[in-house]
């Protein structure tokens, strides 16, 4: 009987882990979809894309959404890092291929 106990408690265990990491998941995921619509507007809206402009653009309403999921999901899973270092290497590229 205590062997079964241990094993509920095992299964318990993991699947409230399981659950906490796809809560995690979920959110990771919507901050970088936010971000990733921020992005699209801030290119589709301005035409002149001066660094500066640009950089205070992102650092107001990009950076924000982003943040708030590093300091408060901590995301420790690799495909979470890189999917909200996405968004930087997005704008990082949208700067980047600009003509001034």
């Amino acid at each position: 009987m205590a062997t079964l106990y241990r094993i509920l408690c095992s299964f318990t265990i993991l699947v409230l882990y399981k659950s906490v990491y796809m809560y995690v998941c979920m959110y990771v995921c919507a901050a970088f979809n936010k971000a990733t619509k921020v992005l699209g507007v801030i290119k589709r809206t301005f035409r002149f894309k001066n660094k500066t402009v640009m950089m205070s653009l992102y650092k107001t309403l990009v950076r924000p959404h982003v943040e708030y999921c590093i300091s408060a999901w901590n995301p420790h899973y690799i495909k979470d890092k890189e999917l909200l270092e996405k968004v930087q290497r997005t704008f990082t590229k949208m700067i980047n291929n600009t003509i001034v």
